[in-house]
């Protein structure tokens, strides 16, 4: 407040001291008169209306800067406040630019943690939707084994629904008859059937 800087800036327009011991009339010219400076020149640097700075130039000596001075300068001072502009336009652009590409980061994290989350329910509806069908076919075969009439139908019931239930394996029921000492094969599925064992000993299992 109160200086010849404040001054220029308000009101947009050159200052010119030639003497500052008899001339100095804000609070910075009288310090820089107690330094020594005997005249000083100042010029706004406008853009577009806007004032955005200072040109300044101080002298030792006494009416070291004219009118003239400032006539010569003006143009300077005009160049300076375009580059001035400028490089806070392009600070500017670059700020938003950086800010857009972190949104830009922001919003493809977000969409690949959405993308992961979907995969997720995904897999886990499709896990329940086959562990709830394989339990339907549980309910199915226990209650045809259930109403079946007899061994043979039984075991019937079971080859159709267990080849259904492990439709990727080979396998087979192996029933203990009373008869023997040995687990004898009953029913099979899949196709590598010829490989199974068709009895072997308890103690074999």
């Amino acid at each position: 407040n109160n200086t010849a800087i404040e001054w220029m800036l308000t009101h947009r327009e050159p200052r010119l001291v030639r003497d500052l011991v008899t001339e100095a009339g804000f609070r910075d010219e009288t310090y820089l008169m107690q330094e020594g400076v005997r005249s000083v020149l100042g010029l706004p640097l406008l853009a577009g209306g806007e004032a955005l700075g200072v040109f300044f130039l101080d002298s030792l000596t006494t009416g070291a800067y004219s009118s003239g001075d400032i006539e010569r300068l003006l143009p300077l001072a005009d160049q300076v406040a375009i580059v001035v502009e400028h490089s806070r336009l392009w600070g500017s652009v670059q700020r938003q630019a950086e800010e857009l590409k972190r949104e830009v980061e922001e919003r493809k994290r977000a969409e690949a943690s959405l993308r992961d989350a979907n995969r997720e329910i995904s897999t886990s509806m499709r896990a329940l939707e086959s562990r709830t069908a394989e339990l339907q076919l549980l309910r199915e075969m226990i209650d045809l084994m259930q109403s079946s009439i007899g061994a043979d139908e039984a075991y019937d019931v079971v080859q159709r629904y267990l080849v259904r239930l492990f439709p990727q394996d080979t396998g087979a029921l192996y029933l203990f008859p009373p008869a023997l000492d040995a687990l004898e094969k009953s029913v099979m599925w899949g196709e590598h059937t010829a490989l199974l064992t068709p009895v072997f000993a308890p103690e074999e299992c």
